[in-house]
């Protein structure tokens, strides 16, 4: 058995499981719970949870009834490996300060039998954007198997491909995680990142690196989203220049959280 083991636990979130617990109560007992059907989209974003925690947990806070899913599909973007396509993880298990998830390996095994995705443990080993959703999923009780993936530059279409691909096995949620606009004055941030907001709610794949880090994972999920004619919504945004801990208005990164 091969365990992904935490890489930036203690940086992006603490590494002491009671220090997680409570800091994770606290975000998530803030938020207002959803009524209606479970949504099947989440865009989250990734950076530390001092910075982007309660814009995560909003969206997780959408989520009250796991027994609706069957796989959870995480997609998120490349921070320290150069990549083209869609990285595959060879783990059996990935895990944080509050336990172990299990990957459903065959869904996974097929997958790189398609040629959409490659097993690249490299690609794993280091990248947040993933690992920072686990506590929160661990938090809520979820103990579905689930298949991260890392996406480098692709094309939306092979993105939307394998969101199919899982859809037609299992009942699913996919979470994309993604930061927006990275580094700009807040005021210019909040320029940007209203046009990229605007776009998102208007399912446009078209989505650029300087709009979103994870823009490739989101433009796969916007189109897979666009095929169903059905709708999402902005559920919070915020940046970093909003974090009262912080208070450097100058380069701030844009967060948001939908829901669909």
């Amino acid at each position: 058995m091969v365990t992904r083991t935490a890489a930036v636990a203690g940086m992006f979130y603490p590494d002491d499981k009671e220090c997680l617990l409570t800091e994770l109560s606290g975000l998530i007992s803030s938020q207002s719970e959803r009524e209606g059907t479970p949504p099947s989209l989440l865009v989250v974003p990734h950076a530390g949870y001092q910075y982007s925690g309660t814009v995560a947990a909003q969206a997780y806070k959408q989520i009250t009834d796991w027994s609706y899913y069957e796989r959870v599909l995480l997609l998120g973007p490349s921070h320290r490996v150069p990549l083209r396509g869609m990285a595959l993880s060879d783990a059996d298990k990935f895990s944080s300060p509050l336990g172990e998830l299990n990957l459903d390996t065959e869904l996974i095994a097929e997958l790189n039998s398609q040629d959409l995705a490659a097993y690249n443990s490299a690609a794993h080993e280091l990248e947040h954007s993933l690992e920072v959703q686990l506590p929160f999923l661990q938090f809520l009780n979820c103990d579905l198997p689930i298949i991260p993936v890392v996406v480098g530059v692709a094309p939306r279409d092979e993105v939307a491909s394998l969101i199919r691909i899982v859809e037609q096995s299992y009942r699913i949620l996919v979470i994309v995680s993604t930061d927006l606009s990275h580094f700009h004055s807040f005021e210019e941030a909040c320029d940007i990142d209203r046009k990229t907001i605007d776009e998102i709610l208007q399912l446009d794949s078209t989505i650029i690196p300087e709009q979103a880090c994870g823009c490739f994972a989101l433009n796969g999920a916007l189109s897979w989203w666009a095929e169903k004619q059905r709708k999402i919504q902005l559920i919070e945004y915020k940046n970093s220049g909003d974090v009262p801990v912080i208070g450097d208005k100058s380069r701030v990164v844009g967060y948001a959280a939908f829901s669909a």
